[in-house]
């Protein structure tokens, strides 16, 4: 009977925590890649946006097997920036230059028409994008359109914290048609709800792109000096105070949780690799070979997804996954 018992209860552990039977849940990291993901889960199920990657399929909504190696089509068409909300999908549907809300069989809940294109983030009940005039939200039920700021720049990337837009912009100065010109580039936030002008956080820089806010600091890649060579992961404090290199690795893309850092490091050749350190970037460690270039990488529930590239046997895409613990 006691064994029965305990049969039992690790069938409900690993029905309620799907990680593993003991109940321990995925990781729960924070990535960069708000505003193009390809890959989306509800339930175990992975969907995937196939634009021209997988060989001899149309374009289109996809729902993938496990191993990512049989592929069934809900929704033709060109798609971008997949997200899950509750009990559906929401994708950018670049034939109509529209935000749809789909179920998970591709038909069609609701659109959102003011929503032309895909730089989009989905924040508790509320759709937060890039206008003509700069950053709206929206109501999931599609009510109450709202202006909340005009950048002065190029919006770059942005992402929502605890009631701040941040985000990054250019300044093109000069001439671009002649192909004179320089950029300037600013870190900055804005409250969302409009009252206030932005924060500049950081100025003077070249680059600074891959915005990650976790554990009360901000994570991005800093290039202060057009020259400055790879990729290095910085932090601050939220008011981009105390900045501070904290990884000189050359980080593609990183994903963030209470402990660790995980990021892919572009060796430049045939494989590239996953790592991962503490958040204070000291303690590396591989974890993963990846054998091809990547192109893409994202984070779902206790396993990376990317689109990678195999060199040089061959030039075509396809999918690759690594699970983690």
């Amino acid at each position: 009977m006691k064994k029965w018992i305990v049969c039992l209860l690790l069938l409900a552990s690993s029905l309620l925590f799907p990680f593993n039977a003991l109940g321990k849940t995925a990781p729960q990291l924070e990535g960069s890649n708000v505003l193009s993901s390809s890959f989306a889960e509800k339930d175990g199920n992975i969907y995937y946006l196939n634009n021209y990657t997988l060989p001899g399929k149309k374009s289109g909504i996809y729902k993938m097997s496990k191993d990512l190696k049989k592929a069934t089509l809900i929704k033709q068409g060109l798609f971008s920036n997949i997200k899950v909300y509750k009990n559906s999908m929401f994708v950018f549907n670049d034939d109509s230059s529209k935000l749809q809300q789909m179920s998970f069989k591709g038909k069609v809940i609701k659109e959102y028409s003011r929503v032309n294109n895909s730089s989009y983030v989905i924040n508790k009940d509320k759709i937060y994008y890039i206008g003509a005039d700069g950053f709206f939200q929206i109501n999931i039920d599609g009510t109450k359109n709202t202006f909340i700021y005009e950048p002065q720049g190029t919006v770059q990337e942005f992402t929502i914290n605890n009631g701040w837009i941040y985000f990054v912009y250019d300044i093109f100065l000069g001439d671009e048609e002649e192909g004179d010109y320089t950029i300037d580039e600013y870190f900055a936030k804005v409250p969302i709800n409009g009252t206030d002008e932005e924060s500049v956080l950081l100025d003077n820089i070249n680059n600074i792109d891959s915005i990650i806010i976790r554990n009360g600091f901000i994570y991005a890649v800093i290039h202060k000096y057009a020259d400055e060579n790879g990729r290095n992961l910085f932090r601050m404090d939220l008011d981009g105070k105390n900045i501070k290199k904290i990884s000189s690795s050359n980080v593609s893309s990183a994903f963030i949780d209470s402990k660790y850092i995980y990021f892919e490091y572009n060796t430049f050749d045939e494989k590239q690799y996953l790592y991962k350190m503490t958040v204070d970037g000291k303690n590396k460690k591989r974890i993963a070979m990846i054998p091809g270039t990547v192109s893409n990488i994202e984070y779902l529930n206790g396993a990376f997804y990317m689109e990678i590239q195999r060199l040089p046997a061959s030039y075509t895409m396809e999918l690759f996954k690594v699970s983690i613990k």
